[in-house]
């Protein structure tokens, strides 16, 4: 059967636009897509181990799935391609009409069954636009780039992805994907599904994901909780935690890290506090803030938090500048959580810090589309820490971004790769400035304590990880009887928590 499409393709086109259950039952699923992929990945070398083929061992409903497979660009230094969809065989040739007009010619052959058809997403920044190919034979489609997308489309060109399922699955893989981040945000600990503590099979799927994501399995603890007496807690002392949710794992796989949250201790006038920048999610207040120790400690456990206290080493007690971490501490409060740079610790290379399900090339159009739902959430995220690591051209969306990245020989991607700089102002929220996360608020104040010496620090880099991997920790520190009866063989305390963070792996 043969047919041809000859289609003019208008731009913009319409915009592509919480519960445990749901993220237990995708974390699950992830688990499974882990082992498969640690089973193909001594088979597969250097190629991408996520292709329609060997991506997952489920089906195309599944979480994340709904990204396409990278193909090939095209532009005027790359005009003719080839590659195999799903279902055709494609032959593309670029054909450039006049400055702000191009034709793509499509020709698409070896059928591979009866009922078989591809979808295309032809995209970049400023283009996005999805064809569907059922018959043999050629096809034509016209395009007209606006002008801020003509320096992205000549540097980067017009990029192609063929999706692995049909539109009913893509939808059901987009849906189970948005599910499975919502849920046990309340302030309120006995509500269910919404409340703050997390359930017992939300708790089991995150260890099996932990287990097969990053190799081992926090073990369950006889005590709960443990009461060291606020006398034996020091400013500078590190509180490193974890909440067995639908996010912490996500960072804690993305970081290498043992836990996902991190404050710490700070006594103001003889009242000991934590100070930490905050989300509040399942939390009373957002932002930088102090709360008293014990009041702390509560609500801590209403989160169902794990908690472990890191004591300083004598030598770095006495270093500790307390009355300095107080001013900066006051210079900082109210600050809101620092979601400006909340990716930028953690991606820090052009290609090596995305889900595998996600083609390096597709990050920038994924920003794009969010952008058409929620400009103002990719602006705060995204585009003004991208503004900054260009020289602050004044961009405040991405095509501006990928037009001025271009004009200085870069991608989007190279882009993100570029540090975060310690000082750097952002707008938009409620009392902004300066943008911290937690890892990074904690890393801020050790700086502003002196503890770093005069080595040049960017404490906004800083993961968790990173945190409680420095040389500020006592590893032979005199822990209180109830410490060591609840946990034998950790050389620091848990105060909290059902699950044992053990962090000593890393140190070693």
């Amino acid at each position: 059967m043969g047919g041809r499409t000859h289609r003019t393709v208008t731009l913009p086109e319409i915009p592509f636009h919480m519960n445990y259950e749901a993220q237990a039952a995708h974390l699950e699923s992830m688990t499974n897509n882990m082992s498969h992929k640690l089973q193909q990945s001594h088979l597969l070398k250097d190629e991408p181990i996520y292709t329609c083929d060997t991506r997952i061992p489920l089906d195309d409903k599944e979480m994340l799935n709904f990204f396409p497979v990278y193909n090939e660009y095209v532009n005027e230094q790359n005009p003719n391609v080839t590659f195999t969809g799903r279902c055709w065989d494609f032959d593309v040739v670029y054909e450039k009409i006049d400055y702000d007009h191009f034709d793509l010619h499509i020709t698409t052959a070896n059928k591979q069954s009866t009922f078989c058809y591809d979808n295309l997403f032809f995209a970049n920044t400023e283009i996005q636009h999805v064809e569907s190919f059922y018959f043999e034979g050629e096809h034509t489609l016209h395009f007209t780039v606006p002008d801020d997308g003509i320096v992205d489309m000549q540097h980067g060109g017009l990029k192609m992805w063929h999706f692995c399922g049909g539109f009913k699955d893509t939808f059901i893989s987009v849906f189970h994907t948005v599910e499975a981040f919502v849920g046990g945000l309340s302030l309120h600990p006995n509500i269910p599904i919404v409340g703050s503590h997390t359930p017992p099979y939300m708790e089991k799927a995150n260890l099996n994901f932990i287990e097969a994501g990053m190799g081992f399995r926090p073990e369950e603890r006889p005590i709960y909780e443990v009461q060291v007496p606020e006398s034996e807690i020091h400013s500078g002392d590190f509180l490193v935690i974890q909440r067995l949710d639908g996010l912490d794992p996500m960072i804690m796989y993305g970081t290498g890290s043992r836990g996902a949250h991190c404050t710490m201790a700070l006594w103001f006038d003889g009242e000991l506090y934590i100070v930490e920048s905050q989300d509040a999610w399942y939390w009373p207040t957002a932002g930088i803030q102090r709360t008293p120790y014990k009041q702390w400690l509560s609500q801590a456990a209403d989160a169902s938090f794990n908690v472990i206290l890191l004591p300083m080493s004598p030598e770095a007690q006495a270093k500790f500048n307390e009355k300095k971490a107080n001013d900066w501490f006051f210079e900082t409060e109210g600050l809101p959580y620092g979601y400006h740079n909340f990716l930028f610790g953690w991606m820090d290379t052009q290609r090596d810090n995305l889900p595998p399900a996600m083609a390096n090339e597709l990050l920038p159009v994924v920003l794009q589309l969010v952008s058409e739902i929620a400009p103002k959430a990719i602006e705060n995220l995204f585009v003004q820490a991208l503004d900054k690591r260009l020289g602050n051209v004044g961009c405040w969306d991405l095509a501006c971004i990928a037009t001025h990245a271009a004009f200085q020989g870069m991608s989007i991607q190279d882009v993100i790769a570029i540090p975060e700089q310690d000082g750097w102002l952002y707008t938009g929220l409620p009392n902004d400035g300066q943008a911290f996360v937690c890892s990074a608020y904690s890393a801020a104040v050790y700086k502003a304590a002196g503890m770093y010496d005069d080595f040049e620090v960017n404490a906004t880099e800083f993961t968790p990880r990173d945190v409680y991997m420095l040389d500020f920790f006592d590893a032979n520190y005199t822990r209180p009887q109830q410490c060591i009866d609840a946990d034998p063989n950790l050389p620091y305390c848990q105060l909290l928590g059902k699950y044992r963070i053990d962090v000593t792996g890393d140190w070693n």
